[in-house]
């Protein structure tokens, strides 16, 4: 494990029960996970179409979404360019499936870029509806537009504002925060060189991320969803910003079942404490499920703000 990678992740020591089994996660390459993409046909369908094109898929606990195995370079083949899968980790998938939008219901995707959970979004809504991608950063449009047109996406339209400014002018039914963060998730051993673990990174995150949580809340109709989500370890941008959230009101965090391997959130960091609601947040470890880091919470709107 290169040095600078525990010095990084080593402050979590505290919250990893198998310690020795995380560090050695990370010391693998992650695998590869196709999403099937249902918008160009049956799942059967291209499960077998793939199948039978020599490729290894095999099922997983989330829906539609398989490991690809002995595939290194999956955005080379032709059935990723007819959009028939969509390359994305496993737990990434997991925002979008919980936060199940119906076909016909206004969604906003508030971070959307490069797409996959756009795009898995559409797929959900059988392309009926209407989902707002936004994306505030112009070098990531491409790939966001690329993404949607390659899938088949038909019922998104793409706005460009920054997130925590979006205009109040309509609501929605859903909303998807995947929040910029530090991403400490995605990092492997041989990923640890492009990590910046600048002063103070955590907590000019969490800035953003909570005042997105604000802008979001205020979009969303009386008893409609909000998904939180990112793809890293930091208490300071996970449980700390749902904390911070819900003592503003108007809001209430649900529980919800997860067939996946995790770990409820935490209630102490350092010499904070948070409120025991934030236990329903979710914890996804490499070392139990072999797939990026990630954290998600769910609410629910009670008020009318």
């Amino acid at each position: 494990m290169p040095t600078k990678l525990l010095e990084i992740l080593g402050r979590y020591r505290p919250l990893i029960e198998d310690w020795e089994g995380w560090l050695a996660a990370l010391e693998n390459p992650a695998p590869t996970y196709a999403r099937l993409n249902t918008l160009k046909g049956s799942e059967s369908e291209i499960c077998d179409l793939m199948s039978r094109s020599g490729l290894h898929l095999v099922p997983t606990l989330v829906p539609t979404c398989y490991e690809l195995r002995d595939c290194d370079h999956p955005g080379h083949l032709p059935m990723y360019f007819q959009g028939l899968f969509h390359s994305q980790d496993l737990t990434s998938a997991v925002p979008s499936w919980f936060l199940n939008p119906a076909a016909g219901e206004m969604v906003l995707d508030l971070c959307a870029a490069p797409g996959s959970k756009t795009s898995h979004l559409a797929q959900l809504m059988e392309n009926q509806g209407l989902i707002i991608a936004n994306e505030i950063q112009t070098h990531r449009l491409k790939s966001l537009v690329a993404n949607l047109e390659r899938l088949g996406v038909t019922n998104a339209a793409i706005t460009r504002y920054a997130g925590q400014d979006f205009p109040l002018r309509i609501q929605f039914d859903r909303i998807l925060v995947d929040a910029p963060c530090s991403g400490e998730g995605t990092l492997r051993a041989r990923e640890a060189r492009r990590y910046d673990s600048a002063p103070r990174l955590h907590e000019r995150l969490a800035n953003v991320q909570g005042r997105l949580l604000v802008r979001a809340l205020k979009l969303l109709r009386p008893g409609g969803t909000l998904i939180y989500s990112t793809c890293t370890y930091a208490p300071e941008e996970n449980e700390e910003v749902v904390d911070g959230f819900l003592r503003q009101g108007g809001v209430q965090i649900e529980e919800v079942s997860c067939p996946l391997p995790h770990h409820p959130g935490i209630t102490t960091w350092n010499d904070k404490t948070y409120s025991s609601e934030v236990t329903k947040c979710l914890r996804f470890y490499p070392s139990e499920v072999n797939s990026t880091g990630f954290f998600i919470a769910q609410f629910r709107k009670t008020g009318d703000l």
